[in-house]
């Protein structure tokens, strides 16, 4: 439909932490893109692509999401049950919170 729009920079995927990262890259699940962290992606021009290779997509820990915005963001991983009971609830609340609140289309 728009065939010059890129999704370079426009989407996001959240995931709980480092470990999670790395065995979800190491699967190889977005094949037709490139996947940059959010330090990659920060440190590219906005609006300025590469050789007009592969697209890319941003896939890194909410940690390092804090405080990045983009167009649409998958989180992954943050799907666990939340046990109220639990001594970790309110930091899985909170990362679920953080994670979601990236996006700017929800």
């Amino acid at each position: 439909a728009f065939p010059r729009a890129r999704l370079d920079d426009r989407i996001a995927v959240a995931v709980p932490d480092a470990a999670f990262r790395d065995a979800l890259l190491a699967r190889r699940p977005f094949p037709a893109f490139e996947t940059k962290t959010a330090a990659e992606a920060s440190a590219r021009l906005p609006g300025v692509s590469d050789d007009g290779s592969k697209e890319w997509l941003l896939v890194d820990t909410v940690d390092h999401l804090d405080g990045l915005e983009r167009l649409v963001v998958v989180c992954c991983g943050l799907d666990k049950k939340i046990d109220d009971a639990a001594p970790d609830t309110a930091a899985r609340r909170s990362t679920l919170y953080r994670a979601v609140t990236r996006a700017h289309l929800m």
